[in-house]
């Protein structure tokens, strides 16, 4: 009866050791995904800053490059301004193709790769 206890004990214990490595497994994979997510966020973060700044005052350069050669400061931003408004229903009116299915296609793919990480993970333990 010693001996089977004692085996029962050891079983019990590997279990576990074995549930308490996938739980940190688990932890570390999150958290390796949450990171790369906020990688992802950053750059874009990054990328609209810098794309913004940039238009910003290449916008004010246009609109008095397109005012001093009219003679009227006050249209040049006038055309920006419009520009900028044809520009902006452009990409509202294809904000699915442009905006929401790259971002969902991202997504999907982020997600795919881990799962075949852990499928990879599982098909090795």
């Amino acid at each position: 009866m010693s001996n089977t206890t004692q085996k029962f004990s050891e079983i019990s214990e590997k279990l576990i050791q074995f549930i308490t490595a996938k739980a940190d497994y688990y932890k570390y994979s999150g958290f390796e995904k949450l990171a790369t997510l906020m990688t992802q966020v950053i750059k874009v973060f990054i990328l609209f800053i810098t794309v913004g700044s940039f238009l910003f005052f290449a916008s004010f350069w246009a609109a008095d490059f397109i005012g001093s050669y009219l003679a009227y400061h006050s249209l040049g931003y006038l055309i920006v301004a419009f520009i900028y408004l044809i520009g902006g229903l452009i990409v509202y009116a294809q904000r699915e193709t442009w905006i929401v299915d790259p971002v969902i296609k991202a997504l999907n793919e982020l997600i795919e790769s881990y799962e075949e990480e852990e499928e990879d993970h599982h098909h090795n333990a």
